[in-house]
């Protein structure tokens, strides 16, 4: 994705003129992520870092008078967010018709050390960060993420876990990948929300990925509506799982910390 284009894209140059370019694409259908950012949707990364840095210039709050500006502002963050890293641009491609099924795996086998790379990166250079908001939350009785599992979390044998039991990894078919310290590093003062914006997929989330991308499987790449997101936590130490796109919010209440199931 990072081959250069033949002629830069001609962007809007006024908080009015991006209103009109999309209140006019809004008339004939959904303004996709691509769209937000002006490009067409075979452009480089080099053109969606172009196009971020020259809209964040004229539809910044804080350069920007224009009440408009602050949610077309949010909306171009979160194009980059997604059309600047290629993992999250490939699933969302995928899942918009933006590329085939072939094209996505060839580009998945091309990234998929890399990305599992990043996923340890990520633990240890949050390894201070986790270690500090567990003892802070803990603290102050507030939310400790305890275990968090996210992909394939399809039980082996169902009857075999009892209502007492807290999932383990060998009572899961897989495969599934440890995000406790991902979630953990999310809570501010005692509060977790994960995904509690729309509709993008967990695996956007930073530290995620979908470990169901890297197996063949009928259902298709991502076979992602069998992904599910569990969270153990300690507060009122608690289980729950949610479907690929739930929003998932866990507030502490400073009681004392006992069993309590979702």
């Amino acid at each position: 994705m990072e081959d250069a284009t033949l002629q830069a894209p001609t962007f809007s140059g006024s908080v009015e003129e991006y209103g009109a370019r999309l209140a006019l694409l809004a008339s004939h259908r959904k303004a996709s992520l691509y769209d937000c950012l002006e490009l067409d949707s075979s452009c480089a990364t080099s053109d969606v870092r172009r196009a971020y840095y020259h809209f964040a210039k004229i539809l910044h709050p804080d350069k920007c008078g224009d009440p408009a500006a602050t949610a077309y502002f949010n909306e171009i963050q979160c194009s980059y967010d997604v059309l600047a890293d290629d993992y999250k641009r490939m699933l969302y491609d995928l899942k918009h018709g933006f590329r085939n099924d072939e094209q996505y795996h060839t580009q998945l086998a091309a990234i998929s050390d890399a990305l599992k790379e990043r996923y340890r990166n990520f633990l240890q250079d949050r390894s201070k960060a986790y270690v500090a908001s567990v003892l802070y939350e803990y603290n102050r009785r507030g939310l400790v993420i305890k275990k968090a599992l996210y992909g394939d979390l399809s039980l082996r044998d169902p009857t075999r876990l009892t209502a007492k039991e807290t999932i383990a990894a060998h009572h899961l078919k897989g495969p599934f990948i440890d995000v406790t310290v991902q979630l953990q590093v999310l809570i501010e003062h005692g509060v977790l929300h994960v995904n509690a914006g729309g509709p993008l997929s967990y695996a956007f989330l930073p530290g995620f990925y979908n470990p169901m991308d890297f197996v063949s499987s009928k259902h298709g790449p991502g076979y992602e509506d069998e992904t599910q997101l569990y969270i153990l936590y300690l507060f009122k130490v608690g289980r729950t799982a949610a479907g690929k796109h739930t929003p998932v919010g866990r507030r502490a209440r400073g009681h004392d910390m006992r069993r309590h199931t979702l």
